[in-house]
């Protein structure tokens, strides 16, 4: 006779489920901040009067940070969907990197609007870069409230705007 037997998932079982979710955790993280390829051609909308952006980039050891405070005088925000691209005149290519909104130290309320959600962070490690980093130019993606305007800034990797 057959005896069914009692199959509880052992310490083994359990390590490799453990495994295999922090392998997937490290994977999407390595995903999300690499550059990935960004189309400029639905961003066109011409820049409005009271738009204003101030984006400061430094290059250090190995990797490049971006922050910054972006938003149109007078305007809510109600949706978010901003980004730091970077441009290379080279291969007239687009990157747009991971970039999260990040409310800084004393935010205020400016003419009404709460400017921690105009404020942004964005990282990139410089290995994950095609080109070396002074061949890019720092542009920014203005997405809040379906808004769809490319800034070019003019400034490569390390300067500020």
């Amino acid at each position: 006779m057959c005896e069914k037997q009692n199959k509880k998932p052992g310490l083994l079982g359990a390590l490799c489920v453990l495994c295999a979710m922090g392998l997937s955790a490290l994977l999407l993280r390595w995903d999300s901040r690499r550059p990935h390829a960004f189309d400029a051609s639905e961003w066109t909308e011409p820049v409005p009067p009271g738009l204003s952006l101030s984006l400061q980039s430094e290059q250090n050891e190995g990797y490049a940070t971006f922050t910054g405070l972006c938003y149109i005088a007078g305007e809510h925000f109600e949706m978010m969907n901003n980004s730091v691209v970077l441009y290379c005149q080279d291969t007239q290519e687009y990157l747009r990197i991971a970039t999260v909104m990040a409310a800084g130290d004393g935010d205020a309320y400016v003419d009404g609007l709460n400017m921690a959600y105009g404020r942004f962070y964005a990282f990139v490690s410089l290995d994950a870069l095609e080109q070396e980093p002074q061949e890019y130019e720092i542009c920014f993606a203005y997405g809040a409230n379906r808004h769809r305007i490319l800034l070019h800034t003019g400034q490569q990797i390390g300067g500020a705007v």
